[in-house]
């Protein structure tokens, strides 16, 4: 009998005792979503959390003019910093971040959107409804931010106003018929931003190249137009290395120095003398010294399971060899089994845990496991199945075809 059809009947005969398979499920599903609750919170340090642990922020003072030419000068000088072969800081990415006002109604704000995360103040986790953009032409905007057009009606002019929503095309074109399209695809909590009136202005906030093109459609340049509002630098590093936190605290204390040379870089806000490391370190070791515990617990389970299964197959196992079974096939049999069981608990539980959030969150989908922490889990749950599929394939190969023929 082929490998492949007899394990798609092992398939089939894991239901066979209801009972084991139901109790198994459960705890599978248990130890499954514990797992990737773990992996989640570390992903979480890793992306929501980055710029607190293991970056460091600069932004500007409250409604300070900062230049481009100011902010590209601090910026360059923090990246020579870094590239020096003296330097203990390695930088992972770094961003600037602009703003240019159009005219008195609308501000264009820059972004990066295949690093969303270096944005701190229009991240992901900060999105109202819609999603994040994934192309140059997709925008996002401040939740409540309103259209202003003006029209004319029985020769009176008047002011409409209309909030922008998810879908919702944008079109500007210049004097000479040149156009660009831009298509809103999420809207967020601005309030990182100050943004305490989205009604008095239109603030969009766009990928770099379609920020810069804007800029050009109306005649502007970086240079002379923009103003900087933040920058962002993340460090290399592991999350869960000390030796991470050490280097973003080096990081800090050198930008520090720097920006008491408020002519030549700007007004920024000052930098806190120390950042949240050794918070993060805690959070971090907890989390990976929980996830162990949960992972060795997985692996005791599996092993029990597979000892159980072999156990209880054993007289099956030598009817299996009598008929002329092959090693492997018999093998495939019972693994098949545990893993049917295992993967269903794991696919179960998540799916549980998932609805139970979006309950106790009314079904905020920012609240949704991210398919990296899924996807590491899954990997999880297979090395904790390992042990248990290298105990079945011992006892099935102990086992003789002569006990079939046994009295019990």
């Amino acid at each position: 009998m082929g490998l492949g059809r007899v394990f798609r009947r092992s398939i089939r005969f894991t239901f066979r005792s209801k009972r084991r398979f139901l109790v198994f499920l459960l705890i599978f599903a248990i130890v499954s979503t514990i797992v990737a609750f773990n992996v989640d919170s570390i992903d979480n340090l890793r992306t929501d959390e980055l710029l607190k642990h293991k970056g460091v922020i600069v932004r500007r003072a409250n409604n300070a003019t900062i230049t481009y030419g100011q902010g590209q000068a601090l910026y360059n000088d923090i990246l020579d910093y870094t590239e020096k072969p003296n330097s203990s800081v390695t930088l992972d990415q770094s961003m600037m971040y602009t703003f240019s006002d159009i005219d008195p109604r609308l501000r264009i704000f820059n972004l990066d959107i295949h690093n969303p995360w270096l944005a701190d103040f229009a991240k992901p986790s900060l999105l109202d409804e819609g999603r994040y953009p994934r192309t140059a032409n997709e925008i996002l905007v401040p939740a409540g931010s309103l259209q202003h057009r003006s029209i004319s009606l029985n020769n009176e002019s008047y002011e409409v106003s209309s909030e922008l929503a998810v879908g919702q095309m944008l079109n500007f074109k210049s004097p000479t018929g040149d156009e660009i399209n831009l298509k809103v695809v999420g809207t967020f909590d601005g309030s990182n931003l100050g943004m305490t009136n989205p009604s008095k202005q239109l603030w969009l906030f766009m990928d770099q190249s379609k920020y810069e093109d804007m800029l050009s459609l109306f005649g502007l340049t970086q240079t002379q137009n923009a103003r900087v509002h933040q920058l962002s630098f993340v460090v290399d590093g592991l999350i869960l290395v000390p030796s991470t936190y050490d280097q973003v605290g080096i990081l800090n204390q050198q930008i520090q120095t720097m920006l008491e040379d408020k002519t030549t870089y700007g007004d920024f806000r000052n930098q806190p003398d120390s950042l949240p490391a050794p918070q993060t370190k805690r959070t971090s070791k907890n989390i990976t010294v929980f996830l162990g515990f949960t992972i060795i617990g997985g692996v005791l389970l599996s092993t029990l399971f597979a000892y159980l299964i072999s156990r209880f197959r054993r007289r099956e196992i030598a009817i299996l060899k009598a008929m002329g079974y092959s090693h492997s096939s018999v093998r495939i049999s019972l693994i098949g089994e545990l893993l049917t069981t295992s993967f269903s608990g794991f696919f179960f539980g998540l799916f549980v845990a998932q609805l139970l959030l979006f309950d106790w969150v009314k079904f905020d989908f920012s609240t949704l496991i991210r398919l990296p922490a899924i996807g590491i889990a899954f990997l999880i749950m297979v090395v904790i199945a390992f042990p248990g599929m290298v105990l079945t394939s011992r006892r099935v190969l102990s086992v003789s075809p002569a006990e079939a023929f046994r009295d019990n």
